[in-house]
């Protein structure tokens, strides 16, 4: 124990899994139990956002955008000057994520779950589309 901590008592002590001490299953389940059930959380969740996913209508044109695919238009030169700033609400607020914030947190749940893979994403699916502000290429997220 280092300068100013108080050494464990021995009810707080770490008890390793092979431990005769840990005479049931459910003792050693206990002590594995952030292992396991992350495990099982992450396929859980995993399962209930594909089941959630919500798959828009394809326009008439493969290399069209859906109606329905939220658009961001962002500010990269805004977002630099805002470093600038002396107050962090405001920096926060012009930062490309409070840009994307802005226009993301008014849309309903149901666009914000959008899995769409354009021709050209190479499979990968998004969730908007992003227009950079005065540059000439978009970018899908």
């Amino acid at each position: 124990s280092g300068p100013g901590r108080k050494p464990l008592d021995q009810a707080q002590q770490p008890v390793p899994l092979w431990s005769s001490s840990l005479a049931s299953i459910s003792q050693k389940l206990r002590v594995l139990r952030g292992v396991i059930f992350s495990v099982t959380k992450k396929r859980t969740l995993r399962a209930i956002l594909d089941a959630s996913a919500t798959i828009p209508k394809r326009p008439e044109d493969d290399y069209d955008l859906p109606e329905e695919l939220a658009q961001l238009t962002l500010n990269r030169p805004k977002a630099a000057f805002s470093k600038a700033l002396p107050d962090a609400e405001s920096r926060l607020s012009y930062s490309l994520f409070g840009q994307a914030f802005d226009e993301l947190h008014f849309l309903a749940p149901r666009i914000l779950r959008i899995v769409y893979s354009h021709p050209m994403d190479e499979g990968q699916s998004r969730t908007f589309k992003a227009k950079f502000e005065g540059e000439g290429g978009d970018d899908y997220g």
